[in-house]
């Protein structure tokens, strides 16, 4: 996930059609290449809301997109607050802990395991 709005270039191995994009959250695709380098033009659909998919049948395509956010939303500030509050209270503290617990649980929904 990227807090920040940037541009990404993925190289994904696409056989089955239906990729999930790795960084997110996705806004919208600027390039696509084929394996030749080749530019993609059409033919190509990005589904889904949270989890956007690059919907094209190929065994290889590089993608340029944005991803992040233009303004961090309100449940990330304070998640980010809340692990600063966390890191200050706790430090030299030997915790097992890396993440606050609070912080942990407002970003728990936002997990995606690739």
């Amino acid at each position: 996930m990227n807090f920040v709005e940037r541009t990404v270039t993925a190289v994904v191995k696409n056989e089955l059609d239906n990729i999930r994009l790795p960084y997110g959250p996705v806004g919208y695709i600027t390039d696509v290449f084929d394996k030749d380098g080749n530019g993609i033009t059409a033919g190509y659909t990005l589904t889904g809301v949270a989890n956007k998919r690059f919907c094209y049948r190929c065994s290889y395509a590089e993608v340029v997109y944005t991803a992040g956010y233009a303004a961090l939303p309100r449940q990330f500030r304070i998640a980010l607050q809340m692990q600063l509050t966390w890191i200050y209270v706790n430090r030299g503290d030997d915790t097992k802990e890396p993440i606050a617990p609070d912080a942990k649980a407002i970003l728990s929904p936002y997990r995606s395991i690739v």
